[in-house]
């Protein structure tokens, strides 16, 4: 049975909210969270309310988890499969939409800054190995200050974590984390998670991604958008070989023209009559002129 991976947004989705608990470890991990809340004392909530998309062409950019630690800490989680030549100003707009949320009806303003904001997106990219990650925050250029490290988009590259689990041996928890999203059977999932997760959690997050990859409608969904991105790429290849074709129809087109000039200057050279050398090359009686 083939495995739905990880990094398509609905089997994401499905997966780690039937696993809260491996949910909530993966996000202390990957964002380094122990260093603002023990995670003992941490409570943790799934919102099921998704962000308001701000146009229909953001479709292929899905929220796919809404978290809450203790009230405090927030924790919009986005999966991409995408690259967007604009992805770090989508990920700007995407912070300060969710950061307008924060605060309940009569809160005062100054208790932004007794909460934390993540946006934590994870770029799935294919053959996209580029920085391992980036971290954006508000900063000014003149000061060269940070302003409020309490609201910030982390930009993590997946394929980068692959590279460092099999090529470099990796054994950092955060890297391996990552990694996992990227496993591509169950049998690469099992002996990834085997690395980070105690065996009753891993066969019980295994099974969860079996069921998953057997659901008719993530099945669905997951083919079409397939598909989809295969029409896309061979539509790009043939209006690729199109614009090849006018070129290389253009260059003969410019060569032929060329090549009547050369003609038509060897021939003025050797005082040939106008009208044959007309005759001949094709040129008109203003083009010898100027060749003259």
């Amino acid at each position: 049975m083939k495995m739905v991976p990880l990094t398509y947004d609905f089997s994401f989705k499905r997966v780690f909210e039937l696993n809260p608990k491996i949910l909530k470890q993966f996000l202390f991990e990957v964002l380094d969270l122990e260093r603002i809340v023990d995670p003992k004392k941490c409570k943790m909530k799934i919102n099921p309310n998704e962000l308001t998309k701000t146009n229909s062409n953001e479709y292929q950019k899905t929220l796919d988890v809404y978290v809450v630690l203790n009230k405090n800490i927030h924790i919009d989680i986005e999966m991409n499969s995408k690259y967007f030549e604009d992805i770090k100003l989508r990920n700007l707009m995407y912070v300060d939409k969710a950061n307008s949320l924060l605060l309940e009806k009569g809160d005062e303003y100054k208790l932004l800054d007794e909460k934390f904001l993540y946006q934590l997106n994870l770029n799935a990219m294919e053959k996209q190995v580029v920085f391992g990650e980036d971290v954006i925050v508000p900063y000014g250029i003149n000061t060269g200050k940070i302003y409020n490290e309490n609201k910030k988009v982390v930009v993590k590259f997946l394929a980068y974590y692959r590279y460092l689990f099999y090529n470099k041996g990796t054994k950092e928890k955060s890297d391996i984390w990552l990694a996992m999203l990227t496993a591509e059977d169950f049998t690469e999932l099992y002996d990834i998670l085997d690395e980070i997760l105690t065996p009753n959690e891993r066969n019980k997050f295994i099974r969860d991604v079996v069921m998953m990859s057997k659901d008719n409608f993530i099945l669905h969904e997951w083919e079409k958008e397939k598909l989809d991105a295969l029409v896309e790429n061979q539509m790009k290849k043939n209006s690729f070989n199109a614009g090849k074709e006018e070129g290389l129809e253009q260059g003969l087109v410019q060569g032929s023209k060329e090549k009547q000039r050369e003609i038509a200057k060897n021939m003025i050279k050797e005082d040939v009559d106008i009208d044959f050398v007309i005759k001949v090359t094709g040129l008109s009686e203003t083009e010898l002129e100027e060749l003259k």
